[in-house]
């Protein structure tokens, strides 16, 4: 992400990220070879997209000098290896487990995970409550919908336009039980998954059951 960033921006947080305790305008201005104006700018486009925040006020002889320090947003934007991480651990596990192990596995944490949304969600009921799911999904990245069914069988659909274990699914399908066991406790009902992003599907769409 960082890469989607100027050349100065990208010096310039790349030397917040080495300098943990934070660096101020003038050793910015050392180090990056600009101006004072120039550092200034950047730092301000920086902080309104809440890349960097104001750090330790040092204290001097003369007037204090601010320090400036990444934010959390902003380490994120250097690469991490989380998909790279995950796939090691569900690897692990499906050879100690077996595949069958690791689906109960999955579907077992989307059920733990559920369980802190579950005391607003019973309060609600049918529409209310999917609505409400689509837009916890959403919040957690999934980018989701509930959409008309024309089955009998069903109340709605549940479609999903961002398939937030896409790496993972590639080599770990079984991923989309961890999708099924957080559903189907954030729903309370049976969820059927009917097409799937991973495998070609232009949504990932859930049916969810009477």
């Amino acid at each position: 992400m960082i890469e989607l960033l100027g050349k100065t921006q990208q010096e310039l947080l790349r030397l917040l990220n080495k300098h943990r305790n934070g660096l101020t305008i003038s050793d910015l201005t050392e180090l990056l070879e600009i101006s004072r104006n120039a550092v200034k700018q950047h730092l301000s486009a920086l902080e309104k997209n809440n890349l960097i925040e104001s750090g330790i006020l040092h204290k001097t002889a003369g007037r204090p000098t601010q320090s400036y320090v990444l934010t959390t947003k902003g380490r994120e934007h250097f690469p991490r290896k989380y998909s790279w991480f995950a796939q090691i651990l569900l690897e692990a596990i499906r050879d100690e487990k077996d595949e069958k192990g690791l689906i109960k596995f999955l579907n077992k944490i989307g059920n733990q995970v559920s369980a802190k949304y579950l005391p607003e969600l019973k309060k609600l009921s049918g529409k209310d409550r999917l609505n409400e799911v689509a837009s916890i999904l959403t919040d957690l990245g999934y980018e989701a919908e509930v959409v008309a069914s024309k089955d009998k069988s069903e109340l709605s659909k549940l479609e999903v336009s961002n398939c937030v274990f896409y790496q993972l699914a590639d080599s770990c399908p079984e991923i989309c039980d961890f999708d099924l066991g957080l559903l189907s406790s954030l729903t309370g009902q049976k969820i059927e998954q009917q097409s799937c992003i991973a495998s070609g599907g232009n949504v990932c769409c859930f049916g969810v059951k009477k």
